[in-house]
């Protein structure tokens, strides 16, 4: 249900970007062209560059589990299981039914299991982690602040278009004008032609959530 919701938020935040394109475009006979330039006017994330200690996030599941270690539970679509052994984890992720989601909780960090062997992240709240996650030189953690976000991705952090909300606020339920949201979109290697969301917010300058709409 979650992953409906927030997949109908992600197609309001398509729509208001088409919409805001199609009254900047000008003249008729550009308008279609310009559409197309402006529309998802975002930086882009080269999310597969993504590493968590030793191991990308967006990679092999194995190799997932033997950097990082067992999850604490993992939920396969409203069924939790308590996680103390890796043939817990085994026998839980065997319950499972494509296309019923996987969900790995590490403290402060939910992955997704793909069933091609590969694990995925959905959200990462550095206010409950002590990890960071590497990206080139740069490290995202609780210690990044806006101004460095806005050298990195400038055209992200002065968006031309007012969200309708925040995939921030549809996973914690938390709300309120001292959380900030910007986008990014990354490139996905299962669909050249798509363009998935990625979401920092940033509360009192710091960042503290990033959320991936893996869809």
């Amino acid at each position: 249900m979650r992953k409906f919701i927030i997949a109908v938020f992600v197609i309001s935040i398509l729509s208001s970007c088409n919409n805001q394109s199609s009254k900047d475009a000008g003249s008729a006979n550009q308008s279609v062209q310009q559409t197309e330039n402006k529309k998802m006017d975002f930086n882009i994330l080269d999310a597969y560059k993504l590493t968590l200690e030793k191991t990308f996030l967006y990679g092999d599941y194995s190799n997932f589990i033997s950097v990082i270690g067992l999850p604490d539970s993992v939920t396969v679509f409203k069924t939790k299981f308590l996680i103390d052994s890796k043939a817990a984890l085994e026998k839980a992720v065997l319950t499972a039914k494509d296309p019923d989601v996987v969900t790995l909780h590490y403290p402060g960090i939910d992955m997704w299991y793909s069933y091609n062997n590969s694990i995925i992240p959905f959200t990462i709240d550095f206010r409950k982690t002590t990890k960071s996650v590497s990206y080139g030189e740069t490290l995202f953690d609780s210690n990044y602040t806006f101004e460095q976000f806005k050298r990195q991705f400038p055209i992200s952090a002065t968006p031309s278009v007012q969200m309708p909300g925040s995939l921030f606020g549809l996973a914690t339920k938390e709300k309120g004008e001292k959380f900030k949201h910007f986008l990014l979109k990354r490139k996905s290697k299962d669909d050249p032609n798509a363009e998935p969301l990625v979401e920092f917010t940033f509360e009192n300058n710091k960042l503290i959530f990033v959320m991936f709409a893996n869809f």
